[in-house]
This record gives structure tokens, sequence and C-alpha cells, in this order.
């Protein structure tokens, strides 16, 4: 799992990557510019976006704007040393996952990243199954879940690929 942490306070970005890297399977890396995140959010896959809320250039709430156009199932974990009822709405209305102010504990910052990335490869499994699921029981534009027709389907996979004139 890719996680990309935004903020402008370097010590905030180191605190946030060795908190984090205790987590297996996570790859954490960091961006101070707010312009450099926008970038990279555009250009490639992440799993997990985790961005300040008041930052020179972009702030997190456009930073949530953007990632959201790109990957609208990416999940966002904002962070802010100012709490407002008001950002905390907007934050969520906007589709955050969640929200943890500044200062806080890194158990609270760990617990709260794994469960938003439980949630996210649990909803990419159903997705998943879903697809597979929805495969099975349809051959092209044949659908059926009776017995009769899934052997039906398979005859016709199994003959399909055969060099038969």
């Amino acid at each position: 799992m890719r996680v990309l942490v935004v903020d402008d306070e370097p010590g905030m970005l180191e605190v946030c990557r060795d908190t984090l890297c205790d987590i297996p399977s996570v790859d954490v890396e960091v961006e101070q510019r707010s312009t450099r995140a926008a970038e990279r959010l555009a250009t490639e896959r992440w799993d997990l976006l985790i961005t300040d809320l008041r930052m020179p250039g972009l702030g997190g709430i456009e930073l949530l704007e953007l990632a959201r156009r790109h990957d609208p199932d990416l999940p966002v974990l904002m962070l802010t040393a100012y709490p407002a009822v008001e950002t905390a709405v907007e934050s969520m209305k906007l589709g955050a996952a969640d929200y943890i102010t500044k200062p806080f504990l890194p158990d609270d910052l760990r617990a709260k990243v794994r469960r938003i990335l439980e949630h996210k490869s649990l909803r990419e499994e159903n997705q998943l199954l879903r697809r597979h699921i929805e495969r099975k029981y349809a051959f092209g534009d044949m659908i059926g879940r009776s017995p009769g027709m899934l052997n039906v389907f398979e005859v016709i996979d199994q003959i399909a690929d055969s060099d038969v004139d």
C-alpha cells in the first residue's frame, strides 16, 4: 500500500513517516510542497493521502478535491493544528475518510491509517468478488444461474477455443 503524506512542516513529515513505517506492507512517501504533491497525485497511484489542512500554495481542501478528481476512491486523512467544526464538516462532505488534530499520539495516527487501509482493501476485495460472481453467471449477453445454464456456459467455453472447421 502506498501512502503520500503532505505537510509543509518537515518535522511533521518525519513523525508521520516514522510512525507509519511500523505498519507492514505500507510504503510511506512524503512531500513538503503541496504543488508537487498535486503533480504526484495526478501521475501516480496511491492508496491513501494524508494532508495538512493549511499549507502555502494548495491547501488540504484543494488537494482533497484534486485527489478525488483523479481517483474518486482514494481515501484522504486530513491533519490540522487548527481544528474547527466547519473545516471538519467541509472535509468530510468532500469525501475525507477521517480528520485528526495536531499534536496527535503516534498510536492514534497508526490506528486511523490501519483502519482506513483495511477498509479500502475490503472494499476492493468486495468489488473483485462481485465482478467474479457476475462473470461466473454470465456468458456474453446470456445470464443464468441454474445448473443447466452453468453447464451450457462451460460447454460453450470449452468448444470456443477448439480448431474444428
